[in-house]
């Protein structure tokens, strides 16, 4: 559990920003998950599902990811071994335990001990603590220069302690040059350091073990950061309400075009207009994801990037009805806009995208709503909103007003009698109308008005 508040995302958000593998399209978060280590899996998973909303936490661990991709190096400690000694660890029954001066101790060394499981399972586990060690110990020798007044010093100290602790004096002098596999040891040796490790001083090497984890986790997130060219963002104080992307772009498509984007108090709102197929939702999706990488304090798809903390990030992109409860496409939207304000009532400080606002009803009641509730999130202080629309008449009505809307489109251009989407954002709202134009390019009408052919109508 999280010391520090957390940025609220409800599973409709993780959805729509496809923050996570579904219906066989990678998530987001298949960009991180190339951890190592099982145990920097594990974690790596669990930290991708707690954003935070801490500016200071934020920014430190934004720094420490940020040194592992300018101070690049592998996994220093080979994984096999990590899972061994962690299965290891688990059995904790002492009944397992290699007692040296037992009865048992020359039937075991007579010829049976390769078929002893206990013994086996101790003489590995134990092995692959001196290779853990051995290779720790490599590296934190091989890292200190770096690692000296860097945002990972505190954890290198930490890790140096537990692998320089006297009590495993023994296993470091048996450990060898860098971990390399020692012969099988002798029973006495072998249970000497089975309760040192495994039951003495279990904490340590346990913590030795989430250190490494730690590591891994650093080194995979700094790795995407330098090979993808992501960039670090800035955390802000909630109330600084400042937004701004530059080369913000989805990190999903194939030749994404970055684009610049800025909101502030004065200017709290997106009023985002441009025709189908213009790039809309995926700017959307690309702002939204980039917010939520933010909170984390992982690499986001853009040239440079601040933002102030919220309390919750919500959207409305793949807004689906619910036929089963009865439920309409409008309705539902309906509901989904009665959720985020029953937030924004309780003083809650959200970044909300809404995608084609009440697209689901007749076009009159479309734009009666939209101006109804565009202005009334605009009213709202201490949130940011991206909200898009087919119903240009809507913005134009909205922009007399002279509120603190910031008006953008992504534009149309026509080649002939074919569109094109730039993609790249524009002042202004479109006039952009080409859907006829699609229509009669892809020859739907002339289709329709030859009819049935021939072929349809014979029987078979």
């Amino acid at each position: 559990m999280s010391d520090y508040p957390l940025l609220h995302v409800d599973q409709q958000t993780m959805s729509d920003l496809g923050l996570f593998p579904a219906s066989g399209k990678l998530g987001v978060f298949s960009l991180f998950s190339k951890t190592v280590t099982q145990g920097g899996s594990v974690l790596m998973d669990a930290l991708f599902r707690t954003p935070i909303a801490d500016a200071a936490e934020i920014n430190w661990r934004a720094e420490r990811y940020r040194f592992f991709s300018d101070n690049a190096c592998p996994f220093p400690v080979d994984s096999e071994n990590m899972g061994t000694l962690a299965f290891y660890l688990e059995n904790e029954d002492v009944r397992t335990q290699i007692e040296a001066g037992d009865q048992g101790l020359g039937q075991r060394l007579s010829g049976r001990i390769a078929a002893d499981p206990d013994y086996a399972f101790v003489q590995d586990g134990v092995q692959a603590a001196l290779r853990v060690f051995g290779q720790a110990e490599a590296f934190l020798a091989d890292f200190r220069g770096r690692a000296e007044g860097s945002p990972y010093a505190d954890e290198h100290a930490q890790l140096s302690r537990l692998v320089m602790d006297p009590a495993f004096a023994e296993v470091r002098g048996l450990a060898g040059p860098a971990g390399k596999r020692q012969p099988k040891l002798a029973a006495p040796v072998l249970s000497g350091l089975d309760k040192a490790i495994r039951f003495r001083e279990r904490g340590k090497v346990l913590e030795l073990l989430a250190l490494l984890h730690r590591l891994d986790g650093y080194l995979t997130v700094g790795k995407i950061a330098r090979e993808r060219g992501f960039c670090f963002g800035r955390a802000l104080p909630a109330d600084t309400m400042k937004l701004g992307f530059t080369g913000v772009y989805h990190p999903h498509v194939e030749g994404a075009v970055a684009n610049d984007l800025s909101l502030d108090a004065d200017h709290p709102m997106l009023f985002l207009t441009g025709a189908n197929m213009a790039g809309k939702s995926t700017l959307m999706k690309a702002l939204g994801i980039a917010l939520y990488l933010g909170h984390l304090g992982f690499p986001v798809p853009a040239r440079d990037f601040a933002f102030s903390v919220c309390d919750g990030l919500y959207t409305s992109i793949n807004l689906a009805d619910n036929l089963q409860a009865g439920a309409s496409h409008y309705y539902a939207e309906v509901l989904r806009v009665k959720e985020v304000a029953t937030q924004l009532a309780a003083g809650k400080r959200l970044f909300l995208v809404f995608d084609e606002l009440f697209r689901g009803t007749n076009v009159k009641d479309a734009y009666d709503a939209t101006l109804a509730v565009t202005r009334a999130f605009a009213g709202k202080s201490g949130s940011q909103f991206v909200i898009s629309t087919h119903i240009m008449e809507a913005g134009e009505t909205l922009r007399q007003e002279k509120t603190g809307i910031r008006y953008l489109y992504l534009p149309t251009e026509m080649d002939g009698h074919t569109p094109t989407y730039p993609r790249i954002l524009r002042e202004g709202i479109t006039a952009d109308r080409h859907g006829m134009q699609i229509i009669r390019n892809e020859g739907v009408l002339g289709i329709l008005e030859k009819g049935l052919t021939p072929q349809a109508t014979t029987s078979k």
